[in-house]
């Protein structure tokens, strides 16, 4: 249902804020990360390749949404949340485009306390150090 709304009316900033705001909540629940993937991975099985994986809808929300700050401190926090569950978890999380989100999210807001805070919190969960010799 959530999804559903934040879909339909895309230009509707609260709805997407709120939409992801309320996600990230759910999120911090271990029971809901499976629940939330889940449901975007049946989503997916519906034909649209874009959905396959469960941490793409919510990287669909915050592309469209790129310059609102709340979406984007409520994606990174969401897909800390949906990464702090197991090791699968972490893995369709960042094999999903996740880390990818939370660089588009950081770049998009180098200014911005909270995004920079959420986006390096959900990078330490992903086991992503920045600062590590390559």
């Amino acid at each position: 249902m959530i999804y559903g709304a934040m879909r339909m009316h895309p230009e509707i900033a609260i709805i997407q804020s709120n939409g992801m705001s309320t996600l990230q909540k759910l999120a911090e629940i271990s029971e809901n990360r499976g629940r939330i993937l889940d449901y975007a991975r049946e989503e997916g099985r519906e034909g649209d390749e874009q959905k396959s994986n469960g941490v793409k809808i919510i990287l669909e929300i915050m592309g469209r949404n790129i310059q609102d700050k709340t979406v984007q401190q409520s994606g990174c926090t969401t897909i800390a949340n949906l990464a702090g569950g197991d090791h699968l978890q972490r893995k369709d999380v960042a094999e999903g485009g996740g880390i990818k989100a939370l660089m588009r999210a950081v770049q998009a807001h180098q200014g911005d306390e909270s995004i920079l805070r959420a986006a390096y919190q959900a990078l330490r969960i992903l086991g992503f150090n920045p600062d590590a010799p390559s």
